[in-house]
């Protein structure tokens, strides 16, 4: 127990100006002035060059029943935090305390492992286990029997789509469903502290929502805490944030008291109508704009707008009001001090340090690396464009890189390549030693009575060899009744273990290259890009073979610098068929071993030397057994190059022992007789033939997909289709957007407006799946269309039909060149007018940024005089100067998708299509990709689409938006259009000033919600913490958006509500409301469907 607990901690909070006092709650944590130093090296702590200050001076308190945001920087301090409040890290200075418990405290810590639970940043799981056992286990090591949770378990997995994986391992979910399965984990048991970094990264917005509503529907009773660098997030979710920024506390409160703070504006959106008589207005600004300003402003500003739109012939389409984000106090915290915004809170002069600039500016600010660079290339277009591939230039690119890879990987080197010889010479010298120290001994006449019975056995494993019923040969009649010395039996035997080992265990090493590239998207890539796959297997067997060539004639000239092995017997007769059959026959074998492996592994390295030692057990039944021995070599590839070896070396070791010679050339007609012994026969020619076989099967899998595909096509040409899917998709179209794009996209198709059209594209799974209905929208030229949708919606189906990665079933998909002329998308990718940026990216972690602008700007087929060039402004104009020598490992994640940008970019492609733009991106290097992004779509010469689950980014980059639910699209149109559609309430966030008198503060409240329910019918309250109260009003209650924000203005001082914020729906809110509407469209349909069937039937 705490002898002492700072319970003044949640009292002196009061009287920080930048902290927001809360009337009512329970302390549940206590910070009191944690400071964490880590020290940078081997000097002193006292010498603070050498001193990383995590966190310094933090004093704040975190309450029960909240739940509390961690926002900040990377750096700022978040995640040590985390860890010094569950006890992971030490803190140099200061306390905090978790009830009555210190958590410094060893001791009283132990006392809160049922009380505090984590969810780590990277999800800790055992990938062998399932759903359920992996729940189980964590269940019971909480100190809960299942049963007692099982109905809670239950629950969750439902809400969070999880209730059909509790059979399903680990290593076979998704990165969003292991997300999922982590914060089920963290919340199983009663944990009255509950601490989640990062919880929703890599969520669509639907399963987001749905986590939200977990935790807030468990927060009574509880503390959360939850990192994120999600500002909607914390914004929507968090009752209270505090911001961190150089490891101390900038403010903490609720959202509507840090805008208020900050000084933060509403924001108004206007979407223009795309008419004739706009069309001047048109010229000079964007369809689609935003700006900020003052709240005594905008209710004129809503009444002026509101007039245009009710004019005839009005340019104003659409307007609507949101609140302020988050994100803009983010970005304004970053370039200052922590002390200096801290003091000028207190002295009541922030604005004069943080200036309210407009979010262009700020993009300016964050993105002053990115330069006119990206202008210049746009404008040298067609000189770019002209591609110019071939087959010596592409080749010699790719092994350049591979050598490259190769060479930067000691650990590869010393695998493949100096662990082996190291082995064989230390073997060879061992026996040199025991030959010449230990073989005397066993030569003395005591060894003689002891290993007598040795004669008999090596004269029977010799005529084994032999295995003839002629006995005129007189070397065939020798009866062997001399004494063997032990050593050299022992010394033969060994050396056969190892050298069979040997060339085992090097042909696995090459698997993790081709694995590599396949689960890094490289390969991937390559084949967008226009690389040929023989290209890429021929390189790929060139390098490999080489160095496989190096390993075995270093092999056979180790062996004949032995004085035993001086004979051209071993290298005819084995080391030149190991060559040029053994190493093809081995390196295919990995290879196709590697095609069935979905991410590199050291379980493969495992399996494989589990396969040697079965190879060693079968090379021994195979000399006692001939044609188990045939059988095996013909069945299992690997084994017949060990063969080879194995009985070359056993023949001869045994011929040197039974005719007591010292060098294999003594032996007499040795060749003839191991070319004479079937297993050597059975060994040649499987090799030959499992070369051929192993080849066709690498195709096969290789082109597994398109193979597969084209099978199931053939086996089920018959196969009707939905009729339900087909009504579904008809209905879809009635949607006004939807209908308004197809109409604009199929009365005139190949458009001078369009670079991209997709015209009634569908897309049938051979299993029957239709994963795309009928879509079709045309992107624009100089703008940014986004394709919104949660998982399995069908976003990624329809971008691969769109990079022509997979064939449409029915519809087309045309680009438009720089000169007019359009063609299908697979055309124009492997021409280079669309250029892909995947999700995840493909980079080489040893290369440098250079290097791999340079390599993709081959494989694409860019003139060789322009690829510095155009590298060069690449580098410069995604801000990579910097980092043009660094290995794509020391890249950060956002310049990792800088990086990935650029790739997409080479030889100036009209279309850039871009999956995740800024997934994992810190909001510093976010808003920096968000600037290139948007500068690429200005001058009219290009198209951008841009696949996302973040609803700000959309907001922040998209003049148009497509959402797709079951594989249709049932929305359309600009951000404004859609929240002027679907945006059915309006939210109203209003701040109460700080009273210390409790009733006093109540009965403000009642009289505030009083005024607004007779002001607004049918408002509702959602939230009620400390001095802030949000309403959400139905759009009918709101007859005149400017006069309801003028009566709130002029009500603000009688109802004592020092700030407000009246917005529309966000974004998010608007995608969640129509996936949810859809989806009970969808089953209300089904339900009817099988109504109507049934009464049929009776």
């Amino acid at each position: 127990m705490v002898s002492s607990i700072p319970v003044s901690c949640a009292d002196s909070d009061c009287s920080k100006s930048y902290i927001e006092p809360l009337h009512s709650g329970l302390p549940a944590i206590y910070i009191n002035d944690i400071s964490v130093c880590y020290d940078r090296g081997c000097c002193a702590l006292e010498n603070q060059e050498t001193v990383v200050q995590a966190l310094d001076s933090i004093s704040c308190t975190i309450y029960q029943d909240q739940i509390t945001a961690l926002i900040g920087h990377n750096g700022a301090g978040k995640t040590t935090l985390i860890r010094t409040l569950t006890g992971e890290q030490t803190p140099t200075s200061g306390v905090a305390v978790i009830g009555d418990r210190l958590v410094t405290d060893p001791y009283q810590r132990m006392a809160l492992r049922r009380v505090v639970s984590t969810c780590g940043q990277t999800n800790v799981l055992c990938q062998q286990l399932t759903v359920m056992e992996s729940i189980t286990l964590a269940t019971l090591s909480k100190g809960f029997m299942l049963e007692s949770q099982i109905d809670n378990i239950k629950t969750m997995m439902e809400q969070l789509g999880l209730a059909d994986k509790a059979d399903v391992q680990a290593f076979d979910l998704s990165g969003g469903q292991l997300r999922k399965l982590c914060c089920i984990i963290a919340l199983i048991g009663d944990p009255k502290i509950v601490m989640l970094d990062e919880p929703t990264s890599g969520l669509d917005p639907v399963s987001r929502r749905c986590l939200w509503r977990i935790m807030q529907e468990r927060r009574q009773g509880r503390c959360i805490m939850l990192c994120t660098q999600f500002m909607d997030e914390a914004d929507v979710l968090a009752d209270r944030k505090l911001f961190l920024s150089g490891g101390r506390l900038v403010c903490a409160g609720s959202s509507l008291f840090l805008k208020h703070l900050f000084g933060c504006c509403p924001t108004i959106g206007i979407s223009l109508r795309s008419s004739q008589d706009a069309a001047k207005l048109l010229e000079s600004i964007p369809r689609v704009f935003t700006f900020s300003i003052e709240l005594h402003l905008l209710a004129e500003t809503v009444k002026i707008l509101e007039e245009l739109q009710r004019q005839n012939g009005s340019p104003v389409e659409a307007f609507g009001v949101s609140q302020a984000n988050l994100d803009e106090i983010f970005m304004r915290l970053e370039n200052f001090n922590t002390m200096d915004v801290v003091s000028a809170i207190k002295n009541r002069r922030l604005a004069s340090i943080v200036s309210l600039k407009s979010p262009d500016d700020e993009l300016k600010l964050v993105t002053s690396r990115v330069d006119h660079s990206l202008l210049e290339l746009r404008l040298d277009y067609y000189k770019a464009n002209k591609l110019q591939r071939s087959f010596s230039k592409t080749f010699g690119s790719l092994l350049v890189m591979n050598l490259r890879r190769q060479v930067r990987s000691p650990v590869q080197a010393l695998c493949r390549l100096v662990m082996p010889l190291v082995l064989l010479a230390i073997v060879f010298s061992v026996a040199f030693v025991e030959r010449n120290v230990i073989g005397q001994f066993w030569h003395k006449s005591r060894s003689e009575i002891i290993f007598k019975p040795m004669a008999d056995y090596f004269s029977m494993m010799w005529r084994y060899f032999v295995s003839t019923d002629d006995d005129s040969d007189p070397w065939k009649t020798v009866r062997l009744t001399a004494v063997v010395p032990f050593s050299q039996y022992y010394t033969i035997q060994m050396e056969i273990f190892v050298l069979v080992l040997l060339f085992s265990v090097v042909p696995v090493t090459y698997m993790s290259d081709p694995v590599e590239d396949r689960s890094s998207g490289v390969r991937q890539q390559m084949r967008v890009m226009g690389l040929d796959s023989k290209i890429y297997w021929l390189n790929t067997f060139a390098i490999h073979w080489i160095q496989y060539a190096v390993f075995i004639v270093l092999s056979a000239a180790m062996c004949l610098v032995w004085n035993r092995y001086q004979s051209l017997f071993l290298l005819y007769n084995v080391w030149i068929p190991m060559l040029l059959l053994g190493s093809v026959s081995n390196l295919l074998s990995v290879y196709c071993i590697g095609a069935l492996q979905r991410t590199p592994s050291y379980s493969v390295l495992a399996i494989y030397l589990f396969f040697i030692l079965f190879i060693l057990a079968v090379l021994t039944f195979v000399m006692t057994n001939r044609i188990a021995g045939a059988v095996c070599v013909w069945l299992v590839p690997p084994l017949a190059p060990m063969m080879l070896p194995f009985t070359a070396m056993k023949m001869a070791g045994y011929g040197l022992l039974f005719f007591e010679l010292s060098h294999l050339g003594d032996i007499p007609e040795l060749q003839k007789v191991f070319l004479n012994y079937p297993d050597t026969i059975h060994s040649l020619v499987a090799m030959a033939f499992h070369i051929v076989l192993l080849f066709g099967l690498l195709i096969l899998l290789d082109n597994w997909p398109t193979v597969y595909s084209l099978g199931q096509q053939c086996c089920n040409k018959d196969k009707a289709a939905d009729s339900h899917q087909l009504k579904q998709s008809q209905k879809d179209d009635d949607e006004l957007g939807v209908q308004t794009e197809a109409q604009r996209v199929l009365k005139n198709p190949r458009s001078d407006q369009n670079l991209l059209e997709v015209r009634d594209v569908e897309k049938v799974y051979p299993n029957g799946v239709r994963a795309v209905r009928g879509v079709t929208f045309g992107a624009m030229t100089g703008e940014v269309f986004g394709l919104l949708g949660q998982n399995g919606a069908g976003k990624t189906t329809l971008m691969s039909a769109i990079v022509g990665q997979l064939a449409a079933t029915r519809g087309k998909v045309e680009v438009r060149q720089f000169d007019g002329d359009w063609m299908v998308s697979q055309l124009g990718t492997q021409l280079g007018i669309i250029g892909f940026c995947p999700q995840h990216d493909p980079i080489f972690r040893r290369i440098t940024v250079e290097e791999h602008l340079t390599f993709y700007s081959r494989v694409r087929g860019i003139p060789e005089l322009l690829v510095p060039e155009q590298t060069d402004r690449l580098i410069r104009g995604l801000g990579l100067a910097e980092h043009r020598f660094k290995a794509a490992k020391e890249l950060s994640g956002g310049n990792k998708r800088r990086l990935c940008l650029a790739i997409a970019l080479l030889g100036c492609p009209s279309i850039v299509v871009i999956d995740e733009a800024s997934t994992g991106v810190d909001p510093e290097n976010k808003r920096a990709i968000w600037k290139a992004i948007r500068s690429l779509a200005e001058g009219g010469k290009r198209t951008v689409v841009v696949t996302t689950h973040s609803m700000e980014e959309v907001e922040a980059l998209c003049g148009r938006v497509g959402i797709m639910d079951r594989g249709g699209m049932i929305g359309f149109g600009t951000v404004q259009q859609l929240r002027s559609r679907y945006g059915k309430a309006y939210t109203l966030e209003a701040l109460l000033p700080f009273s210390a008198d409790l009733h006093e503060t109540s009965s403000r409240k009642s009289v505030l919600k009083a005024a607004i329910q007779q002001q607004f019918p049918q408002a509702a309250v959602l939230d009620d913490v400390g001095a802030s109260v949000q309403f959400q009003i139905p759009t009918e209650s709101v007859a005149s958006l400017s006069d309801s924000i003028r009566w709130l203005a002029d009500n603000k001082t009688e109802l004592n509500v020092q700030y407000f914020s009246l917005h529309q729906m966000s974004l998010d809110q608007i995608f969640v409301n129509m996936i949810r509407q859809h989806a009970e469209a969808v089953l209300s349909e089904k339900d009817l469907a099988t109504g109507k069937s049934d009464q049929g039937g009776c």
